[in-house]
């Protein structure tokens, strides 16, 4: 168990963009996605696509991809080239 929390670190750790960044602009994503959602709610759309459903899952879809591409990354270069 300690091994594995020792890797985990050491992977944070070689990520290639800082988290407090990444976290960042993930938070803002997010935001922008609550925001389309709230909007869609209050004044729904009877046309068949609306453009806030699709920034809505956009911006929830780059939220989640920066954080966990952030993180595959740096645990790949710790396991190759630590």
């Amino acid at each position: 168990m300690n091994n594995l929390r020792e890797a985990l670190e050491s992977a944070i750790s070689h990520a290639p963009l800082l988290w407090p960044l990444v976290l960042s602009i993930s938070v803002a994503l997010s935001l922008i996605a609550v925001v389309s959602v709230i909007s869609l709610h209050r004044n729904p759309s009877n046309a068949l696509y609306d453009g806030r459903e699709l920034v809505a899952r956009l911006s929830i879809l780059g939220a989640l991809m920066l954080v966990v591409f952030n993180g595959l990354i740096g645990l790949f270069v710790e396991m190759f080239f630590a």
